[in-house]
């Protein structure tokens, strides 16, 4: 008796068989049949249940990399991935809230922390004199223990002095100045482009050197402050995207 699977896949249909098996496997992953961090079946189990070539396979498997549903990880073989984390545009939130907001456990890993001079590029973005003392974080933010991204921040003295009073490996900054120092965070200006992995980027976020990588520059301000914040957050590409809404003026 003939799989039911195999019957799925129309051979020498119009739409090519690598398609028609990316869209069965997407099926089987969005049915929860197979979930975040289960290991998928090998090539070559899925060409037998199938019935098609490695090739496509290949390209299928390919299509659900592509797309963020699958990750390949050497050693392992091919898992499926957290959801992609979307953050929307034009709402101030810090990443805690937006990994939260998805139904995932935000975390962080603190690699570095200390005083510095601001150096020409955050002197401009908080508005000091260059050399001023300021703060500088360094994390590696998680969703679900899954690495998403790098963080840099760079924070005016008396906020970085607040800050330090916390454990850096849970403190949820906006959190923290909002409830405790009652700084009224109000804005934020953003730009966002597309830069590549360093090495050192790519081996804490588990991808392959000169990854793409989304950059998001933020400087922050409140109300009752001033600017308190410029940081550079680097976010995989594969894990993390933006969503906005447009709507057409009329008139």
């Amino acid at each position: 008796m003939t799989d039911v699977r195999v019957s799925q896949l129309e051979h020498g249909g119009h739409v090519p068989l690598y398609v028609q098996l990316s869209n069965l496997l997407r099926n089987q992953i969005v049915a929860g049949e197979w979930r975040a961090g289960d290991v998928i079946p090998t090539e070559a189990e899925l060409m037998e249940t199938y019935q098609v070539s490695r090739t496509t396979v290949r390209e299928a498997v390919s299509l659900l990399v592509n797309e963020g549903l699958l990750r390949r990880k050497q050693g392992k073989g091919t898992i499926v991935q957290q959801p992609r984390v979307s953050e929307t545009l034009g709402k101030l939130t810090g990443f805690s809230e937006e990994i939260r907001s998805r139904g995932m456990v935000p975390g962080a890993r603190c690699l570095q922390c200390g005083f510095v001079g601001a150096n020409p590029r955050v002197s401009r973005c908080l508005g000091c004199p260059e050399g001023t003392t300021v703060l500088r974080t360094y994390r590696l933010r998680l969703a679900n223990g899954e690495p998403i991204a790098v963080e840099e921040s760079y924070w005016p003295k008396p906020i970085g002095q607040i800050l330090l009073n916390h454990d850096l490996d849970t403190a949820a900054y906006y959190d923290i100045l909002e409830g405790d120092a009652n700084i009224v965070l109000s804005s934020a200006e953003e730009v966002i482009r597309a830069v590549n992995a360093s090495a050192e980027e790519a081996k804490l976020l588990e991808v392959k050197p000169a990854s793409a990588l989304l950059m998001m520059e933020r400087v922050t301000m409140s109300a009752n402050y001033g600017v308190i914040e410029y940081c550079r957050t680097k976010y995989r590409a594969d894990r993390y995207d933006y969503r906005i809404r447009l709507q057409r003026s009329r008139g």
